[in-house]
């Protein structure tokens, strides 16, 4: 049975931005950052180090991999804002927004919208998004030279990850506040989705008119409220999407030379793409296909899921 975190990604992450975080309060302090190595569990990122920042930064307190340098030679970053308020499901049509993209207060007002589909699923951006990311050939160089050392520091802290498990964040979108659902029904028929993002009572996400309408609905916000609700000095270190690369490493058996045995040879392959965690994964689909069709040593995807 699909939980709620694998609906609400499987959903989203075909909207362009990256991966969707069911729990965007992952790493809250500082929120995830670019050139962070972990991996994701049930909806939300875990780091394990940061190959931006020396072994002696706080961030990499828990220890860094042997023989650590940091990545940061040529790297370009882009910063943005984040235009949109709501980003949800093609089966989510705006009906009627108040003030869509403009926060003329710190609590929004009601948005309308109709749904019109048996699945969906928003993010809604109660305060201003920014999105980053970075760029350069150095980073795929910096992973096959590194990745090894990645799962030998991962299994000596006794996670269990798989050989593809571990991620180099490259790029993220982040907020204050939000707020955001996956919900189903069992028709077609429309039906009015309103979200009035009052963070500290009541549900934000309701369905009026639908009460007879067979329906499930999960949803979550925050943060929790840790400081002065009136405040406006509120950090974005809640993330909602991440883009990162993921690197797939294989042993292949080569034909063997004259008497000799047959060696080992590693190739890797690279992708810079969100994942679906244990969901069954598209790039590895393509990665096999690479595999297949070609004898190239590496393999790189990029891009985003749309």
């Amino acid at each position: 049975m699909s939980t709620p975190s694998h609906s609400y990604t499987e959903q989203l992450v075909g909207c362009g931005y990256g991966h969707p975080l069911w729990r965007p309060e992952s790493e809250r302090h500082q929120g995830v950052e670019v050139g962070d190595v972990g991996f994701l569990s049930d909806g939300c990122f875990v780091r394990i180090f940061n190959a931006l920042l020396p072994s002696t930064h706080p961030v990499n307190a828990g220890g860094v991999p042997e023989g650590f340098t940091c990545l940061n030679e040529g790297l370009e970053s882009r910063v943005e804002t984040v235009a949109t308020r709501s980003i949800s499901t093609p089966s989510v049509s705006s009906q009627l927004e108040v003030g869509d993209g403009v926060y003329v207060s710190s609590v929004p007002a009601t948005s309308r919208f109709l749904w019109s589909g048996k699945r969906g699923a928003m993010v809604f951006l109660v305060d201003p998004g920014t999105q980053k990311t970075i760029a350069h050939t150095t980073i795929r160089n910096y992973i096959h030279t590194n990745y090894a050392s990645w799962v030998a520091l991962a299994a000596a802290r006794g996670l269990d990850l798989s050989n593809e498990g571990i991620v180099f964040i490259s790029g993220w979108m982040k907020t204050s506040r939000w707020a955001l659902a996956t919900f189903s029904k069992t028709d077609h028929e429309p039906v009015e989705l309103h979200v009035t993002p009052q963070m500290t009572m009541g549900e934000i996400f309701t369905f009026p008119g639908a009460e007879s309408t067979s329906m499930s609905v999960d949803q979550r916000w925050g943060p929790a409220e840790d400081r002065d609700a009136q405040s406006l000095e509120r950090p974005q270190n809640q993330t909602l999407f991440i883009q990162y690369y993921k690197c797939k490493t294989r042993n292949i058996t080569t034909p063997p030379i004259s008497s000799s045995p047959s060696k080992q040879r590693v190739r890797s392959f690279f992708v810079k793409e969100p994942l679906y965690n244990d969901l069954p994964d598209p790039l590895d689909y393509a990665l096999d296909y690479i595999l297949q069709k070609s004898s190239a040593p590496t393999a790189i995807l990029d891009g985003i899921i749309h």
